[in-house]
């Protein structure tokens, strides 16, 4: 594990304050993943590191996991309120939209 896969883990996990052993164990609650997830996305764009290195870095997960992840979570940054979040997901969209032309044809 390089110094700077430590420092990014260490960085994000006392953002959300978390410890960084947490982080890594093989636990699954929902605040966790969303502080893995974040993890992922920084060490594959900030380090290119491939997803079977993230996968081993992390507790030995499976390279399809952080590739799920990181998919999930492009364009999300969670420093911003959920419903930007929220907008941030082409799926979300395709549904509001869908939503809204349900609600203007019973109109």
């Amino acid at each position: 594990m390089t110094q700077f896969a430590i420092d990014i883990i260490r960085e994000v996990a006392a953002k959300h304050g978390v410890p960084v052993g947490v982080v890594r164990s093989r636990k699954y609650p929902v605040v966790l993943n969303r502080v893995r997830r974040e993890i992922y996305v920084r060490l594959r764009e900030e380090r290119k590191m491939s997803n079977q290195e993230i996968g081993i870095m992390m507790g030995n997960r499976h390279g399809g996991s952080v590739s799920h992840a990181v998919y999930r979570n492009r364009g999300k940054v969670y420093d911003t309120p959920f419903e930007i979040r929220f907008w941030n997901s082409d799926r979300a969209i395709r549904a509001y939209l869908k939503r809204r032309a349900r609600q203007q044809g019973k109109n």
